[in-house]
């Protein structure tokens, strides 16, 4: 009897730690990128803020989307039209959360790898990746690809 306690608590040991480790390596990756999180972390702003697509994309900002009657991917080009796509799709459904799951920076380029959750009628989780670019001391979005998980 006692060497199934045994047995269990350092199995229990180990589960712990794996956990632990793991969630360490995600934290990891975020860390000393603070600057390009609070980019994407702004991302739901758009839905409501028409000048938020102005801060956080380039002017010649990319954004392929997979659409969800048709499963084609569209293409739209500049913050404008990006705000306006962001502001009709707030209009029925909120983006609830922004998850990083990768971060590669360079000098002056980043790309990245999220997950959006939308809420609606029906919640949607969406696979993302972006590429960011330094300009000056800022960090704004080039391209960015939304495609339904």
């Amino acid at each position: 009897m006692k060497v199934i306690r045994i047995i269990a608590t350092i199995l229990v040991s180990v589960g712990m730690a794996f956990i632990l480790a793991c969630g360490d390596e995600k934290t990891a990756s975020i860390k000393g990128n603070e600057d390009i999180v609070a980019v994407l972390q702004k991302i739901p702003e758009c839905s409501n803020n028409a000048e938020t697509p102005m801060e956080i994309y380039t002017d010649n900002a990319i954004l392929k989307y997979q659409d969800l009657t048709t499963g084609k991917m569209v293409e739209l080009i500049g913050p404008k039209a990006i705000g306006s796509y962001r502001r009709e799709r707030g209009k029925r459904t909120s983006i609830s959360r922004v998850s990083i799951s990768s971060i590669v920076r360079e000098a002056d380029t980043a790309h990245v790898k999220f997950k959006i959750t939308e809420r609606g009628k029906l919640d949607w989780d969406y696979s993302c990746s972006a590429e960011l670019v330094k300009e000056g001391q800022t960090w704004r979005i080039k391209k960015e690809t939304v495609e339904w998980m």
